[in-house]
């Protein structure tokens, strides 16, 4: 389900983050992963059932993801992260 949560993405950026530093696995980062994909919610849609199912590099997420955690950042996110 596609939402108005918006911190959802961060948890993967974080996850990554911890794993790496406890881990130094950075194989990981080459693994294929699968995400849910559609269309951006609508002017007063809430929520959305998503079925499309797509995949690629958990790096390469993780690249697709920085702008968003780079533009939440003002709301006190670190910058470590980015």
């Amino acid at each position: 389900i596609r939402s108005r949560c918006s911190d959802d993405y961060l948890w993967l950026v974080y996850t990554a983050l911890e794993y790496l530093d406890a881990t130094n696995d950075s194989g990981i980062l080459e693994e294929n992963v699968a995400f849910l994909s559609g269309e951006p919610l609508k002017d007063g849609e809430d929520e959305a059932r998503v079925l499309s199912m797509r995949a690629s590099s958990y790096a390469a997420r993780l690249v697709r993801l920085a702008p968003r955690v780079r533009n939440n950042n003002q709301k006190g996110v670190t910058d470590s992260v980015c």
